[in-house]
């Protein structure tokens, strides 16, 4: 039993002079047997996420008999991380999760970091890079790759190896016989996102280093799977270019590199500096890499410049291990969940002094001429399969330069016409086609293309990328560094899986007797993760988990490891730290409204509320002033941030606070950091929620997203007001 409370809250003491609370402070220390501190935090946070009824009816039940209970629970709730999300989001702090290096805000880094990053293959081995054959262990070989002396980068214990190593890998593959090489890339998938998914899905802490277990790509050993980790850093971060004449303009000064005393020594290590893994060291600091100059580095074996696609610090264009296949015979392909032509997927194939020359490289990637190549184009790959079809823009100028074609930002229309086989192009196209389904319309262009010996490309997504899956299997994402997106039924059966888009190429690629290279991409991992979102960022992991079975099971079925090379890894990592790896489980969460600390009392409260008996004797103004004087209370800020939905889509924006003409307007006014929704899902403005409040006497206080027991919805009317409020929340654009 713990001690009883000795000081009242004033939050209590406020409710029970209001009449509101039913019991008083001293009943209170009878029935809620917590401590002072542990009390003070809870009613903090209750207070953020109380049910209120008009602020004139709040009762506490104290739950010791299931039996009797209204809204027992013996489980979490089953999305209890998106409502955990949301919180922290809404808090801005949370004790078990936080991205950067200052552990007591929620976020303050959106972008990637330098950590260590794994790497798990499957028919190639890793013996030839890593321990005692790590370049990390070598002076000379470290100054040859960064371009300059590399002493704070040497360390004579290194397990790990380079990210240019890839490289290395795939063509020692090749010499060894290999057919197939599959280079699986879940861009952002850092070690600490990995465990995350891992703890989520088995609701358990399986392990706390080393490789891991509990998902498949960490469990499957077929293949003489092995396991290490990689550095990441670039040659350098700041170079001047000119897209329209692909030149370098400026070279930067070589700033590559990685000092494990800085950093750590494994991928999860905790980091003597965090601020060095984001580069913010002053000393010894290394540049953190983006996705361009670390895809660039594993398909080619070469560093370069942030923002470079496969072109050299000094301009000059790399070879990448696809152009060296294609030319031995063998087909290469590409598949994604974001943009065909963003970074990943470009560094497999295009050459551009600029990651943002969207057009240009999809033309490398699709044969055409470009930029890079005005005479003589690449031969393209024989199947690209992404997103972007429902991305366009009339002038992108500035970032593609003046051959920029108005439309699609990634492919104009006449670009697509070209390549389309009914044009008599070598493509056959398969689009997110309006009512009908695009795992058919993908895997029917599939087998024409194998049918016709054609080439195969797939244009999908929802705002350039496939719809967030996120943890629990819904597709549904709530808040993050910016807000969560909303799918229509239709967004959800136009587009297909990046399991299904990995089947379809391997069924096309398969055709090829010499043998494919091809690259996968789990892209909104990193999307994931500069949005400081764990709900998506493990959804994504899923959905590579998932890919990763598809592209397994197609090498049992029509292939053999004897005869395929595996390499599934990161580009780079990201900064989020998991404070606390139990409450992944949900063991923290034993009801919506219960905060994650008090888990462990034996009996605790949870707030409902009785409307009808709340709102009785209240006329239109006391409904008015309180609720408007609550309100004013919780928004102390001056700006706060806003829900908002425009074409479907949820959006956060920063409003200022008004002045207050009257009583009306100043509850309207304070209204607006939240959402008004009735049961059934239908929203309102405050002016009409208000008058049904005002009608009905009735509305419930929610955390965003949550939704009412049954026992709840049984104690009110079916035109229940849901109200959510919407906290502040500063936002930085991420990059990449």
């Amino acid at each position: 039993m713990h001690e009883a409370v000795g000081k009242p809250s004033r939050l209590c003491a406020d409710l029970h002079n209001r009449q509101v609370c039913p019991f008083s402070v001293n009943e209170l220390e009878l029935q809620w047997p917590v401590s002072n501190a542990q009390l003070g935090r809870e009613l903090q946070t209750v207070k953020r996420f109380r049910i209120i009824a008009g602020v004139t009816a709040f009762l506490f039940i104290l739950l010791t008999n299931a039996s009797s209970v209204l809204l027992a629970q013996q489980e979490p709730p089953k999305d209890y991380l998106r409502e955990m999300q949301f919180r922290a989001v809404s808090d801005k702090e949370a004790d078990w999760i936080h991205w950067g290096d200052d552990s007591s805000k929620f976020s303050n880094w959106t972008n990637h970091s330098n950590r260590l990053i794994p790497v798990y293959t499957y028919g190639v081995s890793l013996k030839s890079i890593k321990n005692e054959n790590s370049i990390y262990r070598d002076a000379a070989r470290l100054e040859k790759l960064y371009d300059r002396p590399a002493d704070d980068s040497v360390n004579e214990k290194a397990r790990y190896f380079d990210q240019t190593q890839i490289y290395d890998l795939q063509k020692s593959a090749l010499a060894s016989g290999k057919k197939n090489i599959i280079l699986f890339i879940c861009d952002g998938m850092d070690w600490q996102t990995t465990q995350a998914a891992a703890i989520y899905k088995n609701k358990k802490v399986e392990y706390k280093k080393g490789r891991g277990k509990g998902l498949s790509f960490l469990d499957y050993r077929k293949g003489n799977s092995e396991y290490g980790a990689m550095v990441t850093s670039p040659y350098t971060g700041s170079t001047k270019y000119d897209v329209d004449s692909q030149t370098v303009t400026e070279q930067g000064s070589p700033t590559g590199g990685y000092n494990a005393t800085l950093g750590g020594a494994n991928p999860w290590t905790r980091a003597p500096s965090e601020g060095y893994l984001l580069g913010k060291s002053a000393q010894n600091g290394h540049t953190v890499n983006d996705s361009a100059a670390s895809a660039t580095a594993m398909t080619t074996g070469k560093k370069t410049y942030k923002s470079s696609i496969n072109v050299s610090p000094d301009g000059k264009q790399y070879k990448t291990i696809a152009h060296e296949m294609q030319e031995e015979g063998y087909a290469i392909g590409l598949v994604t969940s974001v943009p065909i032509s963003h970074a990943t997927p470009a560094c497999a194939y295009a050459h551009n002094v600029n990651r943002n020359d969207y057009q240009d490289i999809s033309r490398d990637l699709l044969g055409l001429k470009s930029v890079s190549h005005k005479r003589k184009p690449l031969d393209g790959v024989d199947v690209l399969i992404g997103c972007g079809v429902t991305n366009d823009t009339d002038d992108d100028r500035e970032k593609q330069g003046e051959n920029y074609i108005p439309g699609n930002k990634y492919v104009a229309a006449e670009m697509l016409q070209s390549i389309d086989v009914t044009s008599g192009g070598k493509y056959v196209v398969a689009q997110r086609t309006k009512d009908k389904d695009g795992s058919k319309v993908l895997m029917d262009a599939a087998k024409q293309a194998v049918d016709e010996k054609a080439r195969l490309f797939g244009f999908f997504g929802f705002s350039a990328h496939l719809p967030y899956r996120t943890a629990d299997g819904s597709y549904d994402p709530t808040i993050g560094d910016d807000s969560g997106e909303r799918y229509k039924p239709e967004d959800l059966k136009e587009n297909p899986e990046l399991a299904e888009m990995a089947t379809a190429a391997l069924m096309v690629l398969g055709e090829n007797e010499k043998g494919f290279w091809l690259m996968v991409e789990s892209g909104d991992i990193d999307w994931a993760n500069h949005n400081n979102n764990i709900d998506d960022a493990i959804g994504g992991v899923f959905d590579a988990e998932a890919t990763f079975d598809a592209v397994v099971d197609w090498v049992e079925t029509n292939s053999s490891w004897d005869e395929t090379a595996l390499i599934f890894t990161a580009d780079h990592g990201h900064m989020l730290v998991i404070e606390d790896p139990e409450a992944l489980t949900g063991n923290r969460m034993l009801g919506p409204w219960v905060s994650p600390r008090l888990a462990e009392v034996e009996s605790f409260p949870r707030l409902v509320t009785n409307v009808e008996v709340a709102m009785e004797d209240a006329d239109d103004d006391q409904v008015e002033i309180m609720l408007g004087n609550e309100l004013m209370t919780e928004l102390k800020t001056e700006k706060f941030s806003v829900i908002v939905e425009e074409d479907g889509e949820e959006k956060q924006v920063t409003r200022s606070r008004q002045g207050p003409a009257n009583k009306v307007n100043k509850f309207i006014e304070v209204t607006d950091g939240l959402v008004f929704r009735k049961l059934d899902g239908e929203s309102m403005d405050a002016r009409k929620a208000i008058e049904m409040i005002k009608e009905m006497k009735s509305f419930l206080w929610l955390p965003k997203y949550s939704q009412p027991t049954k026992a709840q919805v049984e104690l009110f009317n079916s035109n229940l007001i849901l109200v959510s409020r919407v906290e502040n929340a500063d936002s930085d654009e991420a990059e990449d």
